[in-house]
């Protein structure tokens, strides 16, 4: 891979502009980068359905002894079009997102800034060069917050660089150890309702398994209030594969969003996104609960993850004798996170 940016000017940039970088997983990524200790992009393999039995590796993400890891990172959170407007489909690369400080780009080696094809494709991708990638962003570094972080949309990038069709931009690189967790700032996990718990109480299982703490949050999806479209989704992929056509006649809303997808052209983007969230989250869980299940969590492990604003609402509300489930969407905690700390930790916190 050469070189076709200076890793200083471009972390210095993106810095400029408070903007951030973005790197989304399937669950079943979560857990190599939890094993290893770091993200990095997972190595591709044709897509396959798990085992039966779970005897599917779970782990995706390169060799622990890889000295210096291969990471995709994007400008833009490919979800947002669907959590804000049911737009295109939530994010194909995977439920889990990252939001990553621009200040990893210092650590990079053999950085590469290229624009690829908006919904995938056989498009072939166009190296960007340092003097263009100012032209990615909507208004100057001069624009008031949050104007100056906003990339172009695909078909804005289109036009200013006069490519075929639809494009976004992604960086290209190899970290040495991939990017630690202490250069994320956020951790957003998208709302499924997956065997009656949510996906990011899976996430939290897997995180007691592995001793850390990285806080998650539940993605706000003003547009599927209640994760209804969502919740459907899960459930109609976890029966089988599933093209859009077959959405059809499915009963509102899916029908009416398949519709949708169909009238933008956005059939492939389905499928990309309903195959890897298939193989790489939904079965992946089918597969494995038995053993998250019954993980035992270590004492202790999780209580950085709970502020103190939040110790005091849930102790207010167990004091009022409200039930677990109810505190937990109230506090925005999941339930086991409550447990782990009414086990064994409560009494020990300041």
């Amino acid at each position: 891979m050469s070189d076709n940016q200076d890793p200083q000017s471009l972390a210095e940039l993106m810095e400029r502009r408070n903007a951030s970088l973005y790197c989304a997983c399937q669950l079943r990524d979560f857990e190599g980068f939890l094993r290893q200790g770091a993200i990095s992009s997972p190595v591709e393999r044709p897509q396959r359905d798990a085992d039966p039995d779970g005897s599917e590796a779970p782990v995706r993400a390169q060799s622990p002894s890889a000295a210096s890891r291969r990471v995709v990172l994007r400008l833009t959170d490919a979800g947002e079009g669907f959590a804000k407007k049911l737009q295109q489909t939530p994010n194909p690369d995977g439920p889990i997102l990252f939001q990553v400080n621009p200040d990893i780009l210092r650590h990079s080696r053999h950085m590469r800034v290229v624009l690829t094809p908006e919904y995938g494709g056989r498009a072939k991708d166009i190296p960007l060069a340092a003097e263009d990638t100012e032209y990615l962003f909507r208004y100057t570094d001069q624009a008031p917050y949050p104007e100056r972080l906003q990339i172009k949309t695909g078909s804005q990038i289109q036009k200013t660089f006069k490519t075929a069709g639809p494009m976004v931009p992604e960086i290209r690189c190899r970290i040495p150890g991939g990017v630690p967790f202490s250069q994320v700032s956020a951790t957003m996990v998208d709302n499924y309702l997956i065997f009656k718990r949510q996906l990011r109480d899976w996430a939290y299982d897997l995180q007691r398994l592995y001793g850390t703490s990285l806080p998650l949050k539940r993605r706000y999806c003003p547009a599927d209030i209640g994760g209804h479209l969502a919740d459907a989704l899960a459930a109609r992929l976890l029966t089988g594969p599933v093209r859009l056509e077959n959405l059809y006649q499915d009963e509102t809303p899916l029908r009416d969003w398949a519709a949708q997808l169909r009238k933008q052209g956005l059939a492939d983007l389905f499928q990309r996104f309903a195959e890897n969230l298939r193989n790489g989250t939904l079965l992946y869980i089918q597969a494995h609960r038995e053993r998250l299940w019954t993980a035992k969590p270590v004492q202790n492990r999780f209580l950085g993850s709970i502020s103190r604003a939040q110790r005091r609402l849930v102790d207010k509300l167990l004091a009022e004798k409200i039930p677990l489930a109810a505190i937990a969407r109230i506090a925005e905690l999941p339930e086991t996170l409550l447990e782990d700390y009414l086990k064994g930790g409560r009494a020990q916190q300041p």
